[in-house]
């Protein structure tokens, strides 16, 4: 299936943006990490709006869209309806930040909530019964996986810029909020999924049907498409961009990062950084790689 970059870039920005607040609500939780939270909350809301923007790019009448908010059961509705509840979890949050410092377990927990239901409302949209490789509940798995690691690793970064003389590392270990066992918890969490669905891609032929004939008048020298060659994630034509985009980069990298900065050996702003950008391509590698799969269930010439 063609690319379509508009919405690869869209669903990894809104999971991107929902592990962000999910990350900083946990430490609004803990009652940590207050200098962070404003900083956190406006990158969030606008790792949003690009997501949201990316996706009209994909339509070539965007106004259009808007016939599909009239129905519950439409993916785009659902989308928008989650979209619509986070932003306003962001205003409260905001809110209460800018008041008294603080934010309310009520309003920590719903952040959490509602990024949770943002990522797997995305993912949802995408589990068509045509597209067997996309039919899979391990797709929005993934999507919570990628918020897990791009989430914390994001804050990381945040909290060690807007740390003074080493004052926010110290706080970041604190037996109420580690920081660093959050990031290296998220990366193995997205590895763990990540990898799980890869596998599943993988051992996907059986999903498909055949339906043509041995021989096609108008395309003669046309072969029949052959469906293990089709799904061989690991070691066919999506070999490269699996093992190196995906693992090597999108896994390995940010649980390295996340070892290094639990271990001390490197900063939070520095482990922090890399783990983003490090998780960010893998998370692009692997939308590349679905789509790339995302052939119909009934196999043509």
């Amino acid at each position: 299936m063609e690319l379509q970059w508009p919405l690869i870039i869209f669903t990894a920005c809104m999971a991107w943006s929902a592990g962000l607040l999910a990350s900083q609500s946990i430490a609004a939780f803990a009652g940590r990490g207050s200098k962070a939270q404003v900083p956190a909350l406006a990158t969030s809301f606008a790792i949003l709006v690009v997501g949201g923007v990316a996706v009209f790019f994909h339509l070539h009448h965007w106004e259009r869209i808007f016939n599909g908010f009239g129905h519950i059961t439409s993916g785009i509705t659902q989308e928008l309806i989650a979209i619509v509840l986070m932003v306003l979890v962001m205003l409260v949050f905001f809110i209460q930040v800018r008041r008294s410092g603080a934010v309310s377990r009520a309003v920590a927990v719903a952040g959490v909530v509602v990024s949770v239901v943002l990522c797997i409302a995305v993912a949802h949209s995408y589990m068509l019964a045509s597209r067997p490789v996309w039919d899979s509940v391990l797709w929005p798995l993934c999507m919570l996986g990628n918020a897990c690691v791009l989430g914390p690793a994001t804050y990381a970064f945040i909290s060690g810029a807007c740390a003074r003389d080493g004052e926010g590392e110290e706080d970041a270990e604190s037996p109420k909020l580690r920081l660093g066992m959050t990031m290296l918890v998220g990366a193995g969490i997205n590895a763990v999924c990540t990898l799980a669905y890869l596998v599943s891609m993988a051992c996907s032929s059986g999903r498909f049907f055949d339906v043509g004939y041995s021989f096609d008048p108008v395309l003669p020298n046309k072969a029949l498409p052959d469906v293990s060659s089709l799904v061989a994630v690991f070691t066919g034509s999506e070999a490269v961009i699996t093992w190196v985009g995906v693992i090597l980069v999108g896994l390995l990298a940010p649980l390295a990062c996340a070892a290094l900065a639990r271990a001390g050996k490197v900063s939070y702003r520095v482990a922090g950084a890399a783990a983003v950008l490090a998780a960010f391509v893998g998370a692009l590698c692997l939308r590349v790689v679905f789509y790339d799969l995302g052939t119909t269930m009934f196999l043509l010439f």
